[in-house]
């Protein structure tokens, strides 16, 4: 009976995490403020979010996503070492430096999976004025579908799926879209191209300013004859050229130049052929049987009884 007294004890004082875990525009941030509406966690608890360090203007990773994900997760796993509570918004998307890393520093963990269906989930991302590339929207929506079977079997009951379809406010695209999807990646590349042009907020312009040196590089791009709407190209070709003349004081050669537009090409090429397998996945997962099992999901109301329950 001491034991079990002393197990019990033990479990209620270890430290406690709670994991909202989802790709872009899945509603983890409206979930959290229906939980602390609801008052199911605790009053000033402390909580990481990308968007914390991305929208402050005097944060180095102002308006830089990659940046301030890293920021986020180093602030995370720091504060586990202080035995604090704490909510991490998070795709979840490496277990190890998520999950993992916090359960190994003495923490309860309750993750609450938020999944939407990945149309929404790129219409919500490019209705928001910071939103990230379409590749990533759906790079992380397939990697988070694939570690359900994964956190399911680590956190057993600590593991929460929350479908959340919107109020059905995009039934018709998503019809759309798993119409198009019948057709496999082909079919749903042709329903976003449909869409328009989706640019992500994150995608940096490149201009040279020294004029001498903006004339040298327009000089020595001539005979290369690029597509002037080509802005990737264009952009790249700019940092290389630049790269050598802040070095060096004039710029790259022209074999130089020539090797950086086929390299440019590999790598567009790499990621379409990436784009197109992951469209091909997703298409064969909407149209699943598991994917119906796993939008069945829970209730605002399950969820909240589980919130309190957890930091009880």
């Amino acid at each position: 009976m001491k034991l079990m007294e002393a197990l019990l004890s033990e479990a209620k004082a270890r430290p406690k995490a709670l994991i909202m875990a989802g790709g872009a525009g899945t509603g983890k941030t409206h979930m959290v403020n229906t939980l602390k509406r609801a008052g199911a966690i605790p009053e000033g608890i402390t909580t990481f979010n990308p968007d914390n360090y991305v929208e402050d203007k005097k944060s180095p990773a102002y308006n830089n996503l990659s940046m301030a994900t890293a920021m986020t997760d180093k602030a995370a796993s720091d504060h586990a070492y202080e035995g604090e509570p704490f909510i991490w918004d998070t795709t979840a998307n490496n277990p190890d430096k998520t999950v993992n890393d916090i359960r190994a520093k003495g923490y309860d963990v309750l993750m609450i999976m938020m999944i939407t269906h990945p149309a929404i989930s790129l219409l919500k991302n490019f209705e928001r004025e910071r939103n990230i590339p379409k590749i990533a929207v759906f790079e992380t929506w397939m990697r988070s579908f694939d570690l359900i079977e994964y956190y399911s079997k680590l956190l057993k009951d600590n593991f929460v799926i929350v479908p959340n379809m919107m109020g059905g406010s995009y039934d018709a695209e998503v019809r759309k879209f798993n119409h198009a999807a019948k057709r496999g990646g082909e079919g749903l590349l042709e329903y976003i191209d449909s869409l328009g042009e989706l640019k992500s907020s994150f995608r940096k312009d490149f201009e040279i300013e020294d004029e001498a040196a903006l004339a040298a590089y327009q000089e020595l791009v001539k005979p290369l004859r690029l597509d002037p709407s080509d802005e990737d190209m264009t952009k790249n070709l700019k940092k290389h050229f630049m790269a050598t003349w802040e070095k060096k004081g004039e710029g790259p050669t022209f074999d130089s130049m020539k090797k950086k537009v086929a390299a440019i090409e590999r790598n567009r090429d790499s990621a379409e052929k990436k784009y197109k397998e992951i469209l091909d996945r997703i298409a064969k997962v909407v149209n699943s049987d598991q994917y119906d099992m796993v939008t069945k999901g829970t209730t605002d109301a399950h969820v909240i009884s589980k919130v309190k329950k957890f930091f009880a």
